[in-house]
């Protein structure tokens, strides 16, 4: 994954748009106050709770 931020002239070309790959993402952030950043880590735990668990997941 490239931000826009990173790839402004959308220079980066896919090369095998029908290759995917299957990997566990994290979550990770800042012990904090900050209800921008509770609210982005709610909505990011709700919509993992919504995916089936990762092939091979021992959890």
């Amino acid at each position: 994954m490239v931000p826009d931020q990173q790839d402004r002239e959308h220079s980066l070309v896919e090369l095998d748009p029908a290759w995917s790959e299957d990997l566990r993402l994290y979550w990770q952030v800042w012990t904090l106050e900050s209800p921008g950043l509770t609210e982005v880590t709610d909505a990011v735990v709700r919509a993992a709770q919504t995916l089936p668990p990762h092939r091979g997941s021992a959890v």
